[in-house]
């Protein structure tokens, strides 16, 4: 399983909207956009619409970011496997799609490349995303998917707002995850509604609006003209009219150091605390090796993510100390979260 995976991936990348050096949550929905395609505009014998959409966004991304090698990220349902059908409750998960676009391909062609790629991902496509990207990819270890396409073969209520309870979250399913923009399409009474839903602080309202109209006028061209010549992503940039707009670059931030009024504080923390944290960092990231005071090296530089994050607040918490996963991601170095810990509304007993 994993040496296809390995195979479609190899010398691939993330392909992000906005750069990142460090796993990142949302705490907030950023620009949310809806376009609806009148069901008369989207019939095809050839294609369903779910490879449709994936050609567009594949296309769309690959103009913006001004390459012709496209990852992201859809949901499947995971029962394709022997037996699966009798497995109680969700079995759903996020496979990447990689598109590499060659020159003078059709809008048929891209489509035919998308369709061989869901029917040759069918067999192995119970691995689960986080295993592919850590087993299968040279990408750091806390990355996600930077897109994922959510296709809805029936009206479903709306996904708008979506927000994250970090106490409940299923950390297997990507409740908790670094995606940095939803594609979801739902049909509806008048049509497929497409939303694009971006994480907060990634690309701006306009540029938002911008890619929702591209995707929306590639949906239709495909559909529409699938003899016609793509304009190559792969070109030199100033011989075609769109510009790399993305990545966008990340904002500058300064390194976290502990002060020397931190470090007596974390001098003074209990001989409890320091075990507790001592053994749960241990174990995420399966070392042996606990961090000096003044270390300032994250949980994510160590090769840690999201899961190792949500494992090391299930360890102190069954030790009964107050911590959510949010507040490990926002403190992820040792000093960070020993601070954390050691403050009183925080880090303690939940029995006291």
């Amino acid at each position: 399983m994993s040496q296809y995976w390995s195979k479609l991936l190899k010398g691939s990348s993330r392909r992000e909207l906005k750069h990142h050096t460090t796993f990142q949550l949302g705490y907030g929905t950023g620009p949310e956009v809806v376009k609806t395609l009148p069901t008369a505009m989207i019939n095809s014998e050839d294609f369903t619409f779910a490879n449709v959409l994936k050609a567009a966004w594949a296309y769309v991304l690959a103009r913006h970011l001004a390459t012709n090698d496209i990852v992201f990220g859809s949901l499947v349902h995971g029962r394709s496997q022997a037996g699966s059908q009798d497995v109680f409750g969700a079995c759903i998960n996020i496979i990447p799609y990689r598109i590499i676009f060659e020159q003078n391909w059709t809008a048929r062609d891209l489509l035919t490349a998308v369709a061989a790629q869901q029917l040759a991902s069918t067999p192995f496509k119970s691995m689960g995303g986080q295993s592919i990207i850590r087993n299968c990819t040279n990408w750091i270890k806390w990355s996600f998917f930077s897109s994922v396409i959510i296709h809805q073969n029936f009206e479903h209520r709306s996904l708008r707002g979506r927000t994250v309870d970090f106490d409940s979250a299923d950390l297997s399913t990507g409740d908790v995850d670094d995606v940095q923009v939803y594609v979801i399409s739902t049909p509806g009474e008048d049509g497929m509604e497409i939303l694009l839903s971006f994480k907060d602080q990634v690309v701006p309202q306009a540029l938002a609006e911008r890619m929702a109209s591209d995707l929306s006028e590639s949906i239709t061209r495909l559909y529409t003209k699938m003899g016609a010549k793509l304009m190559a992503p792969m070109a030199p940039r100033e011989t075609y009219d769109m510009l790399a707009l993305l990545p966008l670059p990340e904002e500058k931030r300064s390194s976290v150091s502990p002060t020397s009024e931190q470090l007596t504080t974390l001098a003074k923390c209990s001989a409890d605390l320091r075990t507790a944290l001592g053994a749960a960092w241990c174990d995420v990231l399966s070392t042996q090796e606990i961090p000096c005071d003044n270390s300032t090296e994250s949980l994510f530089d160590l090769g840690g993510d999201a899961s190792s994050a949500g494992q090391l607040a299930a360890h102190l918490q069954r030790r009964s100390y107050r911590v959510r996963i949010e507040e490990v991601v926002e403190h992820p170095s040792w000093f960070e979260l020993l601070l954390c810990l050691s403050q009183p509304q925080r880090g303690v007993k939940a029995n006291e």
